[in-house]
């Protein structure tokens, strides 16, 4: 995908100073494959910083046999534009209680409850920015993994690639706490005896 570029960036009163930029696995991968692409995102970021979770660095390397191609994402992965979470034991109890949490809200939302389609490193991502809601931002093509009933859009990207002008969309969301606080009391009151 060389030769892409950035067409438009709309912002929701943010500043990206000081923020943690967490990046899911298919923006990971869209830098992974164009240089000028990594390029526009670390100036459109400068002065936050870029975090691939460990569990997105699994996705990204998961599957891959040749020793080529792993050694060159591995590389990108630990060169000098990402940083990765240093956590203790009390962060990673908190990331598994909050993905599980997440993943009870996300099927109670669903319109006829039952069991969610989002997979564990998307629900460890958005447990991450809810552990640093304070400061998180996740970069993502997939808006349906963070949904708008806990998550705020507050940017979206608009790349085109100059060869064939297909555009493909990033979207910047923010962990929103008084959506999860609401979503989490409607949780709590599941078998809970209604009041005449």
């Amino acid at each position: 995908m060389a030769g892409m570029e950035l067409l438009t960036t709309k912002l929701k009163g943010l500043t990206l100073r000081n923020r943690e930029v967490y990046l899911d696995n298919d923006f990971l991968s869209f830098l992974f494959n164009d240089e000028d692409a990594l390029a526009a995102a670390l100036s459109f970021f400068a002065g936050s910083t870029l975090i691939v979770d460990r569990i997105t660095a699994f996705e990204f390397l998961r599957d891959m046999y040749v020793p080529e191609e792993m050694n060159s994402r591995q590389q990108f992965l630990t060169g000098p534009a990402f940083n990765t979470p240093t956590d203790s034991s009390l962060h990673d109890s908190a990331l598994h209680d909050n993905a599980l949490l997440l993943s009870r809200i996300y099927a109670h939302s669903r319109t006829g409850g039952g069991k969610s389609n989002y997979s564990m490193a998307d629900l460890f991502l958005a447990a991450r920015a809810m552990l640093h809601a304070g400061s998180a931002l996740t970069v993502t093509g997939n808006t349906k993994d963070f949904p708008p009933c806990i998550f705020d859009l507050v940017a979206a990207f608009n790349w085109r690639q100059k060869g064939d002008g297909t555009v493909c969309v990033f979207s910047v969301l923010r962990f929103n706490r008084e959506k999860f606080e609401t979503r989490q009391n409607l949780l709590d009151q599941v078998g809970q005896p209604t009041k005449d």
